[in-house]
Parts: structure tokens; C-alpha cells; sequence
């Protein structure tokens, strides 16, 4: 079996009948001890790092020809993240506004076709500000918004998402309505206040 870490040949003397989480692990541990983190790992092309990642992880090395595992910053990847929550929350604005003009015209399905892709774009910021403090191993029950918890305020704004889509399956208009016009500016508010906080982390 070959290995490569970051496209460079990577030397791993082990038995092939040993689980392949010898080899991620080990270059786990090196790649943490020069602050960053392995975020591929790629077993003759394909990437495993989906779903299955565990059980793949249990196989024998010579199950595999060629092992790649790609390794990166975790700033880069909080910074990536960030920035393509941004871009979703710009997309985001413009659904929106047209959503509320379809659902104050009575157009309630094309309403809610646009507000599908709103709240798959929403979900996404809210995963990526997730996955950005996790990355990070940032400890939430210390950091605060505008003297509010993160924690809570991340709590309050998936609690504002499942508002819309339990007011969606109800077929509740006026509350939809509601709540993305009168109440959502709020929640968006909160994403970029966090996000903001986490670029100024050390």
C-alpha cells in the first residue's frame, strides 16, 4: 500500500492486515503537532470521509492500493466556512424578500418553493458557524454576544428555523410571514455577530 499526505510520499511501516486508523490516527497526531488537521482521507480515489468513515476506518490497510490524506489549517477552514455563510446569507436576502412579495400576493406555492432553497441556505449558515467553534475547540459556555451566551443564542436561532418549518407544514401563512418579517432580521444578526466573534479569536 502507498501513502500520501498533502500529494507527498509518507512513510508508515505497519502490517497490511492492521486497521487503516493506525495510519489516520498517526498522521492525525503529526499533523496536530504542526497546528493542523486531517480533512481527507482518500482510499483509491475515493473519498471515504462520508458516510461509512468509521467502518472504513476498521478495514485492513492492504484493502488498498493507495491511501491519500489531505491535511489543512483549521483557521483556513473556519475562514472558508465563514465566508461561504456569508455568501448564503446574501443569497438568503434576496429569496427572502421575494418570498414575503409571493406570499403577500396569495402565490403561496411559489412561496414556498423560493423558501426552500432560504431554508436550505439557512441550515448551512447555521452549521457552518457550528462547525467553525468546533474547529476551533472553542468553549461556548464562556463566550457571549452582546452579554447573551452563544450557546443559547445558537439555541434560539435553530428554535426561530424549526418555527418556519413547523408554520410550513401547517400551512400557517400568517405566521410564516410573520415571523420571517418581524422576527428573522434578528436571527441573521445574530449569525454575523458570531461569526464576527469568531474571526477575533486568537
Amino acid at each position: 500500500m502507498k501513502v500520501y499526505v498533502d500529494d507527498q510520499p509518507y512513510e508508515f511501516a505497519a502490517d497490511d492486515s492492521q486497521a487503516l486508523s493506525l495510519l489516520v490516527d498517526e498522521v492525525r497526531r503529526r499533523a496536530d503537532a504542526d497546528s493542523r488537521m486531517v480533512v481527507a482521507v482518500c482510499c483509491d480515489g475515493t473519498d471515504v470521509t462520508g458516510d461509512g468513515f468509521e467502518e472504513t476506518l476498521a478495514t485492513p490497510m492492504g484493502s488498498y492500493e493507495r491511501v491519500d490524506l489531505y491535511t489543512a489549517v483549521p483557521r483556513d477552514l473556519v475562514e472558508d466556512a465563514l465566508e461561504q455563510a456569508e455568501d448564503q446569507l446574501e443569497t438568503g436576502a434576496g429569496e427572502r424578500a421575494k418570498v414575503l412579495e409571493l406570499l403577500g400576493a396569495g402565490r403561496t406555492s411559489e412561496a414556498v418553493a423560493h423558501l426552500g432553497h432560504c431554508m436550505q441556505n439557512w441550515y448551512q449558515v447555521h452549521q457552518a458557524i457550528a462547525y467553525s467553534l468546533a474547529v476551533l475547540n472553542m468553549d461556548l459556555s464562556g463566550l457571549e454576544v452582546g452579554g447573551q451566551s452563544v450557546r443559547e443564542l445558537l439555541k434560539a436561532t435553530r428554535d426561530r428555523l424549526c418555527q418556519i418549518r413547523d408554520a410550513l407544514q401547517a400551512r400557517d401563512y400568517v405566521l410564516l410571514s410573520d415571523t420571517l418579517q418581524y422576527e428573522f432580521d434578528e436571527v441573521i444578526d445574530t449569525w454575523r455577530a458570531i461569526a464576527d466573534l469568531i474571526r477575533k479569536q486568537p
